[in-house]
């Protein structure tokens, strides 16, 4: 009786662990996802710059790439209308709980953005700009990809 009654606490304590980790965890995608970028509709290419993606304390795996603008050259730079809406979310269920933008010329960072939702807007003067969107989930979870636009 008593074997049955510790072998049923300890089922249930190893669910409940089991869900408690879950819970706490599930936000986080078992790969580093990439965004989707889009303007009127329309997918706007990305290349990857960098991400680490690992359990802290654990070790995994990091990526890094060339500079955005070195990395973009061989990506088309969509055509897009001043002060329109760039839509960005992740291809997984779990999104990031920040999401920034950063804006590079001549290989300096020219402005970065934190979003508040899932848009921001195109430049007001026409031109070329490269962006590089960071989505973080927590400090060992962050993925980064950059992409041209052509503001006419």
């Amino acid at each position: 009786m008593l074997t049955k009654k510790l072998s049923i606490a300890l089922l249930l304590f190893l669910c409940f662990g089991i869900i408690s980790y879950y819970t706490i965890n599930n936000h986080i995608p078992k790969e580093a996802p990439v965004p989707i970028v889009e303007y009127n509709n329309k997918l706007i290419p990305t290349t990857e710059s960098m991400y680490n993606w690992f359990d802290k304390g654990k070790g995994g795996n990091s990526h890094l790439a060339l500079p955005p603008e070195e990395n973009t050259k061989d990506l088309e730079a969509i055509a897009v209308e001043q002060n329109r809406d760039i839509m960005i979310k992740f291809d997984t269920k779990y999104q990031p709980q920040q999401i920034e933008i950063i804006h590079w010329t001549q290989g300096r960072i020219k402005s970065s953005l934190i979003l508040n939702g899932m848009t921001f807007k195109t430049a007001t003067v026409p031109g070329i700009y490269v962006y590089e969107v960071i989505g973080k989930w927590d400090e060992t979870h962050q993925s980064a990809h950059s992409f041209g636009i052509e503001v006419k």
